[in-house]
């Protein structure tokens, strides 16, 4: 018994050995394949039709919202870390003084011509425009603005905020513009680059001046901003003025935008 037994486990070992190359493959394999996890949507698809399309809206933007307030947030860090190191005495930097340069540029406004110029009082202002938008309020200008993404300007163009433009040929020339006018409904490559171009305007256009004050309000007593109350500088965005505003914050409160995160 004990003769066969050495025989067999002889033999076992010999095809184990032969065996080990295919069952580390096998191994490999397993462990290289790692199956990518659906993410649920951010808000289910429910049965109603409206419903429905306003949840497809809401998956399709929201991501491009986020995504831009966290390339905002990521901006306002480094511009706060310069700003503190001005209050402790220290002076910008010459690579500081030209990104600095150019997020002036971008959010219109005028910048000091030497870096030893750069203050903390300018600081502020600059802050003031490179802050979030809420998520609350994009998504419901966005809803809006498209008619919850199904507008001929947002599917023709990816405009989903009613942006114009002035140079023939920058965008959709819409079907009922009053002789003489020469704006045009903008077109944008991409929605994220639609979102990016939106916040961009509410941070550095005069006309919304009063917006980004209840922002900054906010930020000073503590609060993330909110939609509902810098919504209440958007009379400037549309003809129909302070009609506009509470046509927004219904859009907010009806949907329960607020429960989705800023970034």
């Amino acid at each position: 018994m004990k003769h066969y037994s050495l025989i067999a486990a002889a033999l076992l070992g010999l095809l184990l050995v032969a065996l080990t190359p295919t069952l580390i493959l096998h191994w490999q394999i397993q462990m290289d394949y790692q199956p990518e996890p659906e993410e649920p949507p951010v808000w289910p698809i429910p049965d109603d039709e409206t419903e429905a399309r306003k949840a497809l809206f809401i998956n399709m933007m929201l991501p491009a919202v986020q995504a831009n307030n966290r390339a905002l947030l990521a901006d306002r860090e480094q511009a706060q870390a310069i700003r503190e190191r001005i209050v402790d005495g220290e002076q910008v930097t010459d690579s500081e003084y030209t990104w600095l340069t150019e997020q002036a540029t971008r959010y219109r406004l005028s910048v000091p011509d030497e870096a030893e110029d750069i203050s903390a009082g300018w600081l502020d202002t600059l802050l003031r425009r490179v802050d979030i938008v809420p998520a609350d309020l994009a998504l419901a200008q966005g809803a809006l603005e498209s008619a919850w993404g199904t507008s001929r300007f947002a599917e023709e163009a990816n405009n989903y905020f009613g942006q114009w433009c002035f140079r023939p040929g920058c965008g959709v020339v819409p079907a009922r513009r009053p002789l003489g006018a020469r704006y045009e409904v903008e077109r944008f490559d991409s929605l994220e680059a639609a979102v990016a171009s939106y916040m961009r305007n509410l941070n550095s256009h005069p006309t919304y001046r009063e917006l980004r004050a209840l922002r900054e309000r906010q930020r000073r007593e503590g609060a993330s901003p909110s939609g509902h109350v810098m919504a209440a500088g958007l009379s400037g965005y549309a003809e129909i003025g302070d009609t506009y505003i509470s046509h927004i914050r219904s859009v907010i409160r009806v949907n329960d935008l607020g429960q989705f995160p800023d970034y």
